[in-house]
Formats: structure tokens, sequence, C-alpha cells
């Protein structure tokens, strides 16, 4: 009986390989153009790859056939060719973690091109556009995420007047108005017995000189009273 087996596994890759070695290799070439989103936000820097599908995967891998990075708007143009005896079956790969933030895990999309845009040659004039790629499944575990994003004050761009910088670097000017109109502002780094007065680490390098804190004691009972 394992005689017989072993028999027939020899007759079959003798078959395959006179079938392998009897075909013409051509050259097979792919493009692919798309527009990467999660949320319906675009994703700028998402990895794009183009994989040709083995048609015997326990003798080989998918082969990667190209890669690219999406730019700043999300859109994406990959190509790739490789030379084969049969048809290749090319498809889209992006791993990503939409719909699975927070949870310390990958997903993965995966899309097949159609057959009608792999052309011969190892460079494809003809490119199948995608469209809009939505990685956000239904399955999902996470459907809503509101990512973070620093907040930035528009008056640091700005050029401010010597009132507005005052009230901007020192909170304790509210309650002590008349004290702080004495202050001068030069381009040198205060004392560091200052610094704790204000609320911006970058105010600390503006002011030089407080005449009504200048005795640190005096500074502290007034900041301890507020």
């Amino acid at each position: 009986m394992l005689i017989r087996s072993w028999a027939v596994t020899v007759v079959v890759q003798y078959i395959f390989l006179i079938s392998f070695t009897t075909g013409t290799f051509r050259e097979q070439s792919v493009a692919v153009k798309g527009i990467v989103s999660c949320r319906g936000i675009r994703q700028p820097g998402a990895f794009v790859q183009l994989y040709d599908e083995d048609a015997a995967p326990l003798f080989d891998d998918d082969d990667l056939l190209g890669s690219v990075t999406a730019d700043d708007r999300g859109v994406f143009c990959v190509r790739g060719y490789t030379t084969e005896v049969t048809d290749i079956d090319p498809y889209i790969y992006i791993e990503h973690n939409c719909g699975y933030e927070g949870l310390d895990q990958k997903h993965f999309f995966a899309h097949e091109i159609p057959a009608e845009f792999v052309v011969e040659g190892n460079y494809s004039k003809k490119i199948y556009h995608m469209g809009d790629i939505e990685l956000l499944t239904r399955d999902a575990p996470v459907q809503h995420y509101e990512r973070r994003t620093p907040v930035y004050d528009h008056r640091q761009f700005t050029k401010l007047t010597l009132h507005q910088q005052i009230i901007h670097c020192i909170p304790l000017y509210v309650a002590y108005k008349d004290y702080y109109e004495r202050v001068s502002f030069f381009a040198k780094n205060c004392d560091t017995s200052f610094s704790r007065l204000t609320s911006n680490s970058n105010c600390v390098n503006t002011i030089e000189r407080l005449d009504i804190l200048l005795d640190y004691q005096n500074g502290n009972s007034l900041y301890n009273a507020w």
C-alpha cells in the first residue's frame, strides 16, 4: 500500500515537472492606484504591497511584486512584474490598525486585481483604479475612535503688544495689575526665582526685571496670596 502511494506521488510530481518545463516563461506586469482611508479620513504613510498569489503554496510563498507608501493625501500607485509560466494572480495587501486602535493588534486589507489588468511585459501602462479604500470594516471592535491632537495657540505666531505679553506670561497680572505694569522685557534670561510665576516656560526667557518682586520672599508672599 505504501509503495503504491509513493508511486502515485512520483507520477504526479513527474507530470507537474513536465508541464512546468515545457511551458513558456512570460513577463507579466500590473499597476494599481487608489486612496487609503480610515473612517473617511485619508491615511498618509499607509504601506501598500502588491503580491502574486502562488498556485502551489506548498512549494513557494506568494511573490512580492512591489510596494509603496501612500503620499500625504493617502494616494498610492504601485507597480510590479514577474516571470511565470502560468497567468499571475495579483492582489493588494495593506496591514493596518483601523478599527483596532489601542488593542495592540493588526488587521489587513486584501483585494484581488482583475485579470484584464494584467499585461505582457515588465511595465504596465494599464492602471487598475481602486478609488477610495475604506479600511474600517463592520466587524471591527473599535468603530468610533477620536485621535487626540495637540491644540496650538495661534497667538504665539503673531506679534503681541507689551500688554498682551504681560497677560500671556504672568497669570498673577489679573490680581496685581498695578505691579506688573512696571515690568520691562529684554532678550535675556530672567532670574529662576520668577519661573514659578509664569504659565509658559517660554515666557521665562523674556522677563528681565520685575521691580515689585525683586525681593524673593515678597514674591513668594504674593504668589501664595494668589
